[in-house]
């Protein structure tokens, strides 16, 4: 049995899209077609069923998937044990953030794969997603945990789903609407609104959702330091539109964090060039974060 056919597999199975998986695994999809023929003909059995619009998989898939993720833990220590032991020199591995990597627990995955993998030095490079784009393109950065709304349209990048967020309001102590929950954001049709920085992802959706719900926001201030956004909210100048995690970890007390509806919500994923293949040292970084996941 190939582990990379098992490798094939259990990418398919998180992806359930045939073109997704050649993405990531840097193949075609005839090709995962065909290993995926061999495996079921060598298991004796159907894996994934198959249409033209939708992939699932069967029960025995379901029942196989935890025998392949066991595999390919122990194929994934043992290659990182042999990594770490041969490197005679440090390797260094650029990586990309949005700013809150401790909110989103990206800080946790960089600490597990320091861990596994001593030799391997991080660098990091926090910024906003459209400046991620460019730093993956022009080599600074080989994987970037970047927000979707900025990648979706770019057929450049590979996606691997990491987590998701919902965007929320912060009112002032005493807000006349701090006890309306969920809230409607017309309902803050007449509010002063304190944002990110201009150009941002998170900027531009809050614009367009506020535009969609049929009112232009009177953005008072833009700013990138989620705590000076804060002390201007506590202090009364205005409302803030942040992601929830983010607004949790950071709110100080008197502030409300009010839920919106319709919900905003906003994704994150690991991202990286499409058809350029990936070191080692960002294979682990996969993987461990896949770990991190599950965990």
């Amino acid at each position: 049995m190939e582990l990379e056919y098992l490798k094939e597999f259990s990418t398919l199975a998180k992806t359930l899209s045939f073109s997704r998986t050649a993405d990531r695994l840097f193949t075609t999809q005839s090709t995962i077609s065909k290993h995926l023929h061999s495996l079921e003909d060598e298991l004796g059995m159907r894996l994934l069923k198959r249409t033209n619009r939708h992939v699932e998989l069967t029960e025995e898939g379901r029942a196989f998937l935890p025998y392949v993720e066991r595999i390919l833990q122990i194929q994934y220590e043992y290659q990182t044990f042999f990594y770490n032991r041969k490197k005679e020199e440090r390797c260094i591995l650029s990586i990309g953030s949005i700013p809150g990597m401790a909110q989103y627990h990206i800080t946790d995955i960089l600490i597990q794969f320091r861990k596994q993998n001593p030799n391997i030095t991080l660098e990091v490079l926090e910024a906003d997603t459209q400046e991620l784009k460019k730093a993956i393109i022009s080599d600074q950065c080989e994987l970037a945990f970047a927000r979707d709304q900025d990648i979706l349209s770019s057929d450049e990048f590979v996606q691997i789903p990491y987590c998701t967020d919902r965007i929320v309001a912060i009112l002032p102590p005493g807000h006349p609407l701090a006890g309306k929950k969920p809230l409607m954001l017309q309902d803050l049709s007449h509010e002063d609104f304190l944002l990110l920085k201009k150009n941002t992802s998170l900027y531009r959706q809050c614009v367009e959702a506020c535009q969609k719900a049929g009112f232009s926001p009177h953005v008072v201030f833009q700013g990138e330091r989620l705590e000076n956004i804060m002390d201007l909210v506590s202090k009364g100048m205005g409302v803030a539109l942040l992601t929830e995690l983010q607004a949790i970890s950071l709110t100080p007390p008197g502030l409300t964090v009010v839920p919106l509806f319709p919900e905003l919500i906003t994704s994150v994923s690991l991202v990286y060039q499409k058809d350029q293949p990936l070191s080692m040292a960002a294979l682990h970084f996969i993987h461990c974060m896949e770990q991190e996941e599950r965990r």
